[in-house]
């Protein structure tokens, strides 16, 4: 009873960002954005997100890109190279004040935790920037600390790891209106904006 969370928050440079010309620049203006941003770790089960990828490379409209650097970079760009897809994109590490253009700029963004204990009680901090961006998140793990906050957000979207084809329907049915992404995006956004801002935490810590 004498134990206090205090949790991350955003800053408006994520609440207030616009894309900067993100999709111009790299030739995706007609494309559906699939974006995942953050470490390319052991943690994360990423080649989830590869082979969701493979199962909708017939639909020229879908585009998935990654957005960060780590350990299993190469061998996902390994996988994507021997499957031959032409819709993933690796742009590497961005600097920090690049990445609300990033997701500004996205469809819809996803998230993923290896489906162990931990990651029940692991919430990730870049949910909150992910939620200020505005989009909907679609979010790979067992339930746990972070689907809750996108339940208590307006909705999670969530998919197991091992089951690829459960994140390639939730693209489809965000990208064909059968899940109002937009307006399941500006929900999560007015819930940070309201409870998860950096300033609102400071002044709780204080």
């Amino acid at each position: 009873n004498r134990l206090t969370t205090i949790k991350s928050g955003v800053g408006n440079d994520f609440l207030n960002s616009h894309s900067n010309g993100i999709r111009k620049k790299y030739g995706w203006e007609d494309k559906f954005l699939v974006v995942f941003s953050g470490t390319l770790g052991w943690v994360r089960p990423l080649e989830s997100i590869i082979e969701t990828a493979r199962l909708l490379a017939d639909n020229k409209k879908y585009h998935f890109v990654f957005i960060g650097d780590g350990q299993k970079r190469r061998s996902l760009e390994i996988l994507a190279q021997q499957y031959n897809l032409k819709n993933i994109s690796f742009v590497g590490l961005r600097p920090l004040e690049e990445i609300p253009y990033y997701l500004k700029a996205s469809d819809l963004l996803v998230e993923c935790l290896k489906e162990v204990p931990v990651a029940r009680v692991a919430l990730p901090t870049k949910i909150f920037e992910y939620m200020a961006a505005g989009k909907p998140i679609v979010f790979g793990s067992a339930d746990g600390e972070t689907s809750r906050l996108l339940s208590e957000a307006g909705g999670a979207l969530v998919f197991s790891p091992s089951n690829p084809e459960q994140l390639a329907q939730l693209v489809r049915r965000v990208y064909d209106g059968e899940i109002d992404g937009a307006g399941l995006g500006q929900k999560y956004r007015e819930f940070v904006n309201n409870n998860h801002t950096r300033e609102q935490w400071a002044q709780k810590y204080l």
